[in-house]
This record gives C-alpha cells, sequence and structure tokens, in this order.
C-alpha cells in the first residue's frame, strides 16, 4: 500500500491565478524538472503520466522509465495540446511497487469535477512520501521550487507536512477555518504559517506588506528576481530548521507560532467555532497543532470540546441539553 497519505510526509503546493500561451508547456517542463530532482535519488524507477482530457473519465497514459525517459520530452507538443489534468506516478520499478511521489497540475478547466477550486485557479501540488523527503536534498528542492513559481507565473507557494499544506490556496487552514472568507480575495490574505513559502510581489502589495517588513521576520529570508529584467517577483520565507515529519514535528512549533505572531495583520484569523467543527471531523488531515494554534486558542477549543462532550453524553442520558 501506498505511504503517501498513510505516513506525514512532505507536499508542494503551488497556486496560479492566471495562465498564458505558454503555460501547459511551462507546466510539463516544470513537472519534468521536479521529477528530474527525485529520480536523481532513485535506480529503477517508473513513471506513470495520465493526461486527461476535457473529462476525468477521457485520458491516455504515457509510461517512462530509465530506458525511454528521453520520449517524454518528444511527447511534450502531443500532451500539451491535448491536457487538462495531468497526474504523475512515481515508484521504484521491480523490486517496490510503493509510490514514493505524485505529481498533479491543473492546465485547463475541466468540464467535470471539482478541479480547480474557481473557473480561473490552477494548482500544481506534489506529494513526497516520508522515505523519499528524507533522501532529498531539500536545498535542491527548494531551488527547483522557486524556478517553478517564475515559470508558472505563481501567486502564492508552500512547501510542509502533507498533514497541513493545502490542496488549494482556498481550503489552506486558516482560510478554512475563518469566517465570510468569500467576502476576501485568496490574495489579500497570507493563507498559512508554513515551513517555507513564497509570495508574489504582488500579494505582497495586496496585502500591505514590504520586502523591508519581511526581512525582519523570524525565519530566513530570500528573494526571487526576473532572470532578464532583475525586478522582484516575490520573497520567500522558510523557518530555520529542517522540515521534521513525524512525531518530532511540533519541535517547530515554537517557531511557527514566532511567525504568526509576525505575520498576524496579514493573516486569516481562524475562529474558535470552526477550529473546533473541523478538528472533530474525520476527514479533515489537518494537524492543528501544527497550524500552528496559540495556547489561548488550544485552550478555548479544550472548553468548547468539553461542553459538547458533555451536552452529547447528558442527552445520550436523556437529560436537557
Amino acid at each position: 500500500m501506498s505511504d503517501l497519505y498513510a505516513k506525514p510526509g512532505a507536499q508542494v503546493f503551488i497556486h496560479i491565478p492566471h495562465i498564458d500561451s505558454s503555460y501547459a508547456m511551462n507546466c510539463l517542463k516544470t513537472l519534468r524538472s521536479f521529477l528530474d530532482v527525485f529520480e536523481h535519488f532513485m535506480d529503477d524507477f517508473s513513471e506513470e503520466w495520465c493526461i486527461y482530457q476535457n473529462k476525468r473519465i477521457t485520458y491516455r497514459e504515457w509510461h517512462f522509465n530509465q530506458n525511454n525517459i528521453a520520449e517524454c520530452k518528444n511527447d511534450y507538443n502531443d500532451m500539451a495540446d491535448q491536457i487538462a489534468y495531468i497526474c504523475i506516478n512515481l515508484r521504484y520499478r521491480e523490486y517496490d511497487a510503493t509510490n514514493l511521489a505524485s505529481l498533479s497540475a491543473t492546465i485547463n478547466r475541466l468540464d467535470n469535477g471539482n478541479i480547480p477550486m474557481t473557473k480561473d485557479e490552477r494548482a500544481v501540488c506534489i506529494h513526497i512520501t516520508q522515505r523519499l523527503w528524507l533522501l532529498l536534498n531539500t536545498t535542491e528542492l527548494l531551488e527547483m521550487t522557486k524556478y517553478a513559481v517564475f515559470m508558472l507565473g505563481a501567486s502564492y507557494a508552500c512547501i510542509d507536512s502533507n498533514r497541513i499544506v493545502p490542496t488549494s490556496i482556498y481550503t489552506a487552514p486558516f482560510r478554512l477555518c475563518s469566517n465570510n472568507v468569500h467576502l476576501i480575495s485568496p490574495e489579500e490574505r497570507i493563507p498559512g504559517i508554513f515551513w517555507w513559502q513564497y509570495i508574489s510581489e504582488k500579494m505582497l502589495s495586496a496585502v500591505s506588506c514590504t520586502h523591508q517588513y519581511l526581512i525582519n521576520a523570524p525565519c530566513d529570508y530570500s528573494k526571487i528576481d526576473d532572470q532578464y529584467s532583475h525586478k522582484v517577483q516575490g520573497i520567500c520565507l522558510k523557518l530555520h530548521q529542517k522540515l521534521i515529519l513525524g512525531s518530532r514535528a511540533s519541535k517547530m512549533l515554537e517557531q511557527r507560532l514566532q511567525l504568526r505572531a509576525y505575520l498576524e495583520p496579514f493573516l486569516y484569523h481562524p475562529d474558535i467555532d470552526l477550529l473546533l467543527h473541523y478538528l472533530n471531523d474525520p476527514f479533515i488531515r489537518y494537524d492543528f497543532e501544527l497550524m500552528p494554534l496559540t495556547q489561548k486558542e488550544i485552550k478555548q477549543v479544550s472548553i468548547m470540546q468539553g461542553l459538547v462532550c458533555a451536552g452529547q453524553l447528558q442527552a445520550s442520558d436523556g437529560g436537557e441539553v
């Protein structure tokens, strides 16, 4: 069984609000570059590319391995002409069929299904197993992600545990747990606190933030420049420690809380009732301790949980609620 979701791995999420005529080809090249980074640490691998057309039920499969990997680049034009949504699974080919990475990207609006979340959104999501994450050179992955946001014209991107990284900027933890989010453009708030996040120049302007302000944030800071005009395209924030997966991930909680407090004016503000709702929802994968929550919020949620449990117990005993 794949441990892509069974165990806490890492996820890369890239949000693209608008596309141009070269987007499909750039997206294919970007995914190919991510695969090259991953496969550098693998032997005897296999890629399965599923290219969906107008509907999710209509697709064509390509299969690549070490022997025919060059054919992928030859098929780009064919892919780009018909692609609406792409899904790639990467695994060891012979001795272990376990998935090590899953890459997906929205190219065009689908006739069927709920991707993208809105008609304008495009998203690239990359799930990496804990097993692969431990093999990767994270510096190389970060450089690849910086290249991707520049190539794709992304407004926002982040990397973190797959427990809390959104599959859409519309379902990011802070946004999901805030009231009246439909009144706020997703480009006008920072959607969460993650181990690494990119914020475009346009989004910075929308949240009324400046580079000078972020230089002093309690984290590492870097910028992305247009390689031709040398104008700043956006900034990157990264927590100092390496992303730790699994039970020890809470060691980074203090850094997350410090960054949250610093960026508080530019974040969505979670509501206790919504926090409680999603905390009790077995289908929501977010680890709310890593969201992160303040001690005051944790205490409020605990009190609310106690009241709810007491009410349920009283109701089951036939008493008044």
